[in-house]
């Protein structure tokens, strides 16, 4: 077979051979190709999804504000779980569990 056969043959499939190069090149060599495209449309759907739950919890922080605001008994009650305050004549006792006796149970 001499290059001209091959030519010839080549020649018939001409429109195969470019559209196989093509997607090679949109697949996998292109900047943009495809597998990053798929990868950028992941991250960009956890984006989204962290962006929902930081606008719910916001929603629900600003509802928490707005309550303490108004109440006093609240505001104090929030202070006293979040930053263990107490009153003059309280004592708090806090009660703390020991995760080293779990793991040495574990084994």
């Amino acid at each position: 077979m001499t290059w001209k056969d091959l030519l010839r043959q080549l020649d018939k499939y001409k429109y195969i051979l470019v559209l196989i190069i093509f997607l090679v090149f949109i697949i996998f060599l292109d900047n943009n190709n495809l597998i990053k495209l798929r990868k950028y449309k992941k991250q960009l759907n956890t984006a989204k999804e962290q962006n929902e739950y930081y606008k719910q919890k916001i929603k629900e922080d600003s509802l928490e504000i707005q309550k303490l605001k108004r109440d006093k008994e609240q505001l104090e009650l929030y202070a006293r779980k979040t930053f263990f305050f107490k009153k003059d004549n309280e004592t708090i006792f806090l009660i703390v569990k020991d995760s080293t006796q779990k793991e040495n149970t574990k084994k």
